[in-house]
């Protein structure tokens, strides 16, 4: 957003494309998990035509190969009236997903999703007070960005407790994604994305924006930054199945001299 012209282009949204007087800051976060199901799923075609809570974008994505999304807004989609109509929901993950009580109705949450990597929070002013701040003394427009680092690092630790309590206390089985749903999201997202750019010059001015600066940053991330599974499940392995279909532990941690994991994540069909 800051460095690679992602504010200008989200004032330039705002002010010019949707004539708001406003001036727009954003509160990046992490990403959400994928969601919470009735049963579990094994793979892509388990997963075609069940019943889902789904918002924006994501919402449109999911339709387009064969699943039935439908757009609820925020918390008056509580789980247990939610429950009686569909067969799953995505709501955040972690501890937002505790407090609304997920649980009481489902017993299976996967995760990752790659509908929402980076989740985006906003900080919106209207220009003629931001004007005033400007002129007045501090500096007041990165005052939220500053404690960005305590807030994700609270939000990391909130959900760290809240996925123990989930499995611990309430019998929540934590599952991985299944890859081939990952992959066809992404894949129906580029055919999405290309279509609307065709449409919306602004809509692919950002998105060509978008990609630019990836095809730079992340091939150089990926370089620099080691697999954080690597470190991961060095010092808290995970189950990993065997080839005769069994499942199989990787060797603890106490055998090598170090703690062992506190919490067990499942493969993707538990």
């Amino acid at each position: 957003m800051h460095h690679g012209g992602g504010i200008d282009l989200a004032q330039e949204f705002f002010q010019k494309e949707l004539k708001l007087n406003i001036v727009w800051y954003p509160i990046l976060l992490g990403p959400q998990a994928f969601g919470w199901f009735k049963r579990p799923i094994k793979n892509l075609a388990d997963f075609k035509g069940m019943k889902c809570r789904q918002t924006g974008m994501a919402a449109e994505v999911f339709p387009a190969h064969g699943d039935d999304h439908r757009q609820h807004a925020g918390r008056r989609d509580h789980p247990v009236r939610a429950a009686r109509v569909i067969d799953c929901a995505e709501w955040v993950g972690g501890v937002e997903d505790l407090r609304l009580g997920f649980h009481n109705v489902w017993k299976y949450h996967y995760t990752p999703g790659v509908h929402e990597n980076v989740t985006i929070g906003e900080v919106v002013f209207n220009v003629t007070l931001e004007v005033a701040l400007a002129h007045a003394p501090g500096d007041h427009s990165l005052g939220g960005e500053r404690n960005l680092p305590h807030l994700v690092g609270e939000w990391q630790r909130q959900n760290a407790d809240a996925i123990k309590e989930l499995q611990e206390k309430h019998g929540v089985r934590i599952l991985r994604t299944p890859p081939d749903i990952l992959y066809e999201f992404l894949k129906t997202w580029d055919t999405i994305a290309a279509e609307e750019g065709a449409k919306n010059p602004f809509f692919k001015k950002v998105h060509d924006s978008q990609r630019a600066y990836a095809s730079l940053v992340v091939p150089a991330k990926r370089f620099m930054f080691p697999p954080y599974s690597f470190v991961a499940n060095y010092y808290w392995p995970e189950h990993r199945r065997a080839r005769k279909g069994r499942r199989q532990k990787i060797r603890p941690c106490s055998e090598r001299g170090r703690k062992s994991p506190a919490l067990v994540f499942g493969t993707r069909d538990g």
